[in-house]
């Protein structure tokens, strides 16, 4: 509930409508987080701290975000370490941020405490 409560205060600081900007992420996020082409990423990641050799690598990679979850740190610092494949995923995570989704969405502009005339 408390990250529910945290994204709407952060829709409504950036003037997002929030019900368009959690429909559109909830619908996009999946499919760049299972993207294929992150997955040695993810593989490295659990191997940082520990989890490689409780996950197969034939195992779908929501297994493999399942672990994560458990310590996103390795993961964190590999996208801030600037590898190409990190880089890449950051890019298309930042997209998400509302005040960045707001760009390429400016018809979910949120008016809120407007002055009447």
């Amino acid at each position: 509930m408390d990250s529910l409560y945290s994204l709407t205060a952060s829709c409504k600081a950036n003037s997002v409508h929030p019900f368009a900007y959690l429909r559109d992420v909830l619908e996009q996020l999946p499919g760049i987080v299972r993207d294929h082409r992150f997955l040695p990423l993810y593989q490295e990641a659990l191997g940082q701290f520990g989890a490689n050799e409780r996950c197969d690598n034939d195992e779908p990679i929501s297994r493999k975000l399942a672990l994560l979850k458990l310590d996103p740190l390795p993961l964190a610092q590999m996208m801030r370490d600037g590898t190409p494949l990190a880089l890449e995923l950051t890019q298309q995570l930042d997209r998400f941020l509302p005040n960045n989704w707001l760009k390429d969405h400016p018809d979910a502009r949120l008016e809120i405490n407007r002055r009447s005339a």
